[in-house]
């Protein structure tokens, strides 16, 4: 294929700038499960569409026309209607998703961008094949250009500092290829028999760019870039607004009959056994309330109240299945459903895992933890849809887990990154004392790798500090850690969770805080679980794998039975099954089958089996081929066609080369002919090339029908000369 060719070597261009930004966005937005496949056979889909959309439509206007009219259609639909649609609200959710991940400095997804990335490419390359139509094929070069610019002056100047190199590579290669392009075809028009070796002539753009590009690197590159933080945040307030009743209603210990001192924790309690929960599930949970990350060293608070995303039936609020595999073992899809006792609570009570949460009036919002909220004023019931895992362990049991050791042993804790993305959750307040610092020095030594730190504080806690609610008032200006650790030396879950929150903190290991209920172990007459005020509950979160947001729960209170570990998966809005909301006296019969698996990849909403992956390639494979078919049908008719005949003496030696008969260089096309052997081809040649003369020198021009059986005979000539599986081959995929 020669790569100044056309319209080939410009859709190399195209293809290269494209994928080239999308690289561009996956750096600085930390994509994680970056994908070009999808991306390539989107391309490649739109620019046969592209080709199919040109051979139907032939007049410029006409293509306008059709453009224009798909536009007007699609945004009509958008506005009118694409508001209600599932397809908005999940793009709208991962616009906001994303937004949120970049102000964090937190990880993002392929799975957030996919929807997005398939309607903008078939956008783009109709737009640039349009304009290279038309001469104007620098338009990409334009195109990359504003996308490194922009993601300058977006705050990540050291993703495009990185890719500055790469960048000015391909601008010069593309910029030159474009321009050689449209000289080559003006020479061609005037000059048929201009011959030019075009692997050389791409060396004086290969070179030249390769220099540059190198020495563009070693540039002082000084200058840091620009965040527009007026547009920070703009997109929370478009998709996803929260009453602030709901934030301040919240679930708090107090609303159990824990200390109701917001601004001071521990002192002696009584809590009753008011009922507050009525939960039908086929196991015990921890369900999770609220989440905070503040510790002030006499309370806990939560720096951001942001539940701006909302909560849509049949979409997930986790990442895909194809991320849970990596992370758990004999992982188990659940569902229970909660009936609230009334109360002035916003909060919906969930285990970790939980992907989907379906109320049975009003909307259902949650945080990038995630952690929920409703008004639950009216509310009956909320049905919750979660992960689960088979092997749920104690966290000193869980060595036998060895890829939780290998993640939870991953040191991070010195990159710029991990503490800018973390930090929240590695705050200690100035009034940690020297004493709990030497404690925690004797207890976990510094260096210790993350599971055995986190292993051994657990392990102190259990065995030093018993459980009791009889506790003592914690002194004014006695910071509540220290309190617990060296002068009451007993607690409640309140205690131990801080304790163990705040040491992890202090090993560098990110941690949070967290208030909710561990059910009870057993289900009443009904075959429901009660949870009452008894059960309230406190205890931590550990962060095991920075790369993939991926957080533990960590339970040390000695009173708590069944402490379990289980990962906690990043927030991603991606389809789901669909849930519902089920009486209290509707049995549900679930049919498990655990030695069954089957492979798949989860391509937004779409799940493709290893056999449908198999369909699928078969039919791209076809679809590549009957378009190449009817392309090359497409440009042949265009040659016969057309006015000049140059075009048609330039398909003939083609084809001629293509079955070994070559036209020496050194040669004028008389010359050549006149050493043909064959009579028959002589013949046909010789005619073609005396029209050619004649057209090029202003006498006249070879008539259509001429043209076509001259043509007709050409072919027949190379068919009896190759069998017929050769002759198809060459004649449709190398024309």
């Amino acid at each position: 294929m020669n790569i100044l060719k056309g319209n080939k070597a410009y859709i190399v261009i195209l293809f290269v700038n494209l994928m080239f930004t999308f690289k561009i966005i996956a750096e600085s937005y930390l994509m994680i499960d970056f994908n070009l496949l999808p991306l390539i056979a989107v391309f490649t889909i739109s620019v046969i569409g592209y080709f199919l959309f040109d051979f139907i439509f032939k007049k410029s206007i006409h293509k306008i026309i059709f453009l224009l009219s798909i536009i007007t259609i699609g945004l009509a639909y958008i506005f009118y209607f694409g508001l209600k649609t599932d397809l908005y609200f999940q793009v709208s959710n991962n616009i906001v998703a994303i937004n949120e991940a970049v102000k964090s400095a937190s990880v993002t997804y392929y799975e957030q961008y996919e929807l997005l990335f398939m309607w903008f490419i078939p956008l783009l390359v109709f737009l640039f094949l349009l304009f290279a139509s038309k001469g104007i094929t620098n338009l990409v070069l334009i195109y990359s250009m504003v996308v490194m610019i922009l993601f300058w002056y977006l705050g990540f100047p050291k993703v495009v500092k990185g890719n500055l190199g790469i960048f000015t590579f391909i601008g010069i290669m593309s910029f030159g290829i474009n321009n050689c392009i449209a000289s080559l075809r003006k020479l061609k028009k005037s000059n048929p028999n201009m011959v030019i070796n075009s692997g050389v002539l791409s060396l004086f753009f290969l070179i030249p760019a390769l220099l540059i590009s190198i020495v563009t690197t070693k540039l002082p590159q000084e200058y840091k870039g620009n965040y527009i933080g007026i547009a920070n945040g703009k997109l929370i307030n478009t998709f996803g607004p929260v009453k602030i009743n709901l934030i301040k209603s919240t679930y708090g210990l107090e609303a159990s009959g824990y200390s109701s001192d917001i601004k001071k924790l521990g002192g002696p309690i009584t809590v009753d056994d008011k009922l507050f929960l009525t939960v039908k599930s086929d196991k015990s949970e921890y369900l999770r309330g609220s989440i905070k990350d503040n510790y002030n060293g006499f309370a806990w608070s939560k720096n951001k109240e942001d539940y701006s995303l909302k909560v849509k039936q049949g979409y997930s609020v986790l990442t895909s299945k194809k991320f849970l595999s990596k992370f758990l073992y004999n992982q188990n899809e659940s569902e229970m459903v909660i009936y609230p006792e009334k109360n002035k609570n916003s909060s919906i009570f969930s285990p970790i895992y939980t992907y989907n949460v379906q109320l049975d009036k009003g909307e259902v919002y949650y945080d990038d933890i995630p952690t929920f909220v409703a008004d639950l004023s009216k509310a009956k019931s909320y049905s919750i849809n979660y992960y689960n895992t088979l092997e749920a362990q104690a966290f000193e049991n869980c060595s036998e887990l060895e890829w939780l050791n290998e993640r939870i042993g991953t040191d991070e804790g010195n990159s710029e990154g991990f503490t800018q993305k973390y930090g929240n959750y590695l705050q200690v307040p100035s009034s940690i004392t020297q004493r709990t610092r030497d404690l925690l020095e004797s207890i976990a030594p510094f260096g210790e790798s993350r599971y055995n730190s986190i292993s051994k504080i657990k392990e102190y806690l259990d065995k030093n500090y018993p459980y009791t609610t009889s506790v003592s008032e914690v002194p004014e200006n006695q910071d509540f850690v220290d309190n617990f650790l060296f002068t009451e030396k007993k607690g409640y879950c309140v205690y131990f969770a801080t304790a163990a929150t705040i040491l992890c903190r202090m090993q560098g290991i990110p941690a949070r805080y967290v208030e909710g209920f561990k059910m009870p172990g057993s289900k009443d007459s009904d075959g429901l679980y009660k949870v009452t005020n008894k059960e309230a509950h406190a205890w931590c979160e550990v962060l095991v794998d920075p790369a993939m947001d991926l957080w533990t729960t960590l339970e040390v209170t000695p009173a708590a039975v069944n402490a379990i570990i289980t990962p906690i998966l990043p927030v991603v809005a991606t389809p789901e099954t669909k849930t519902s909301t089920e009486p209290v006296n509707k049995v549900k019969e679930v049919s498990k089958d655990n030695d069954k698996t089957e492979s798949s990849i989860n391509i937004g909403s779409y799940k493709l089996s290893k056999g449908n992956i198999f369909i699928a390639i078969f039919v791209v494979i076809i679809t590549l081929i009957v378009a190449k078919i009817l392309f090359a049908v497409a440009q042949t008719k265009k040659i016969l066609k057309g006015t000049s005949i140059i075009p048609y003496y330039h398909y003939c030696i083609k084809r001629l080369k293509r079955i070994g008969i070559n036209k020496p260089a050194n040669l004028g096309d008389l010359e050549y002919v006149e050493t043909i052997n064959d009579s028959e081809l002589k013949e046909i040649l010789k005619e073609v090339v005396i029209i050619v003369y004649d057209e090029f020198y202003g006498k006249k021009s070879l008539d259509n029908n001429n043209r076509s059986n001259s043509y007709k005979r050409l072919e027949a000539y190379i068919k009896s000369n190759e069998n017929k599986s050769k002759y198809f081959i060459k004649k449709y995929f190398f024309f």
